[in-house]
């Protein structure tokens, strides 16, 4: 798009040059006597700007190409990401609020295509960490059997111990399990997890634990850490996508 921006302002220049060396010529050929160079310097002149402005014209016309292209093939079903719809234009027309429903609903049925809860809980965690600034994530599903909230996913753990199951009320996951409301935690304590990265051992700053709830009962947990507070908006688009796949954890 900056492409295209610097090419109009060199065609507008271009334009504006050409058109004041045609009205030079016209008026100069008003005049008997006039030098004959001067006049095929001007004709010269106009010449260049006419090959120019076809050059630019032409790398206006491939950049947009390009670039409607591009568009296009950002927002292809199977190519709407987590970001582009937790982080969608405010809605401030019908043809903006069906496009944002479109988006939604298609990153729905792209998490639709996995088998089961396990596989669904592993493409979520690796997709939002590659697409926002998710560093860490969980995910945990109830099982009837145990009465317990069983690990069945996790992105970037690597505690020395395993993430262990929970009950209902248990901890602050079993609060956000039995309240079914979302729960940010800030100033996450010391040492409370440490995220291992090509730049050392860093320590996130937020936690998010939200409740993925089926008849108003929570039938799985989406434990997040961040090192970047996320904004309201975008959390609650992140509540609705989860909740959206609530019918896989149910299986």
């Amino acid at each position: 798009m900056n492409e295209i921006k610097k090419y109009r302002r060199q065609l507008s220049y271009l334009t504006l040059i050409a058109l004041l060396l045609t009205v030079s010529a016209i008026f100069v050929a008003r005049f008997k006597n006039i030098d004959y160079n001067i006049l095929l310097a001007i004709l010269i002149g106009i010449i260049i700007n006419i090959f120019l402005l076809y050059r630019i014209g032409k790398k206006i016309y491939k950049n947009s190409v390009t670039e409607i292209k591009t568009i296009k093939e950002k927002y292809k079903p199977e190519n709407i990401t987590i970001d582009q719809v937790i982080n969608q234009e405010k809605e401030t027309s019908e043809e903006q609020s069906q496009q944002n429903k479109n988006h939604f609903d298609s990153l729905i049925e792209q998490f639709a295509q996995c088998a089961d809860a396990v596989e669904l809980s592993k493409t979520f965690l690796s997709r939002i960490a590659k697409e926002l600034e998710i560093v860490q994530g969980l995910i945990y599903k109830y099982s009837k059997e145990t009465e317990h909230f069983e690990p069945i996913a996790d992105y970037a753990f690597y505690g020395q111990e395993q993430p262990a199951p929970f009950k209902i009320g248990e901890g602050l996951n079993g609060q956000v399990a039995r309240d079914t409301k979302t729960m940010v935690v800030e100033d996450l304590p010391r040492n409370y997890r440490k995220i291992v990265s090509g730049l050392g051992h860093r320590e996130p700053k937020y936690l998010l634990i939200i409740p993925i709830i089926s008849n108003n009962h929570t039938i799985a947990i989406a434990e997040l850490a961040l090192f970047n507070k996320i904004e309201p908006t975008a959390l609650r688009q992140l509540e609705k996508i989860l909740n959206n796949l609530s019918n896989h954890f149910e299986k």
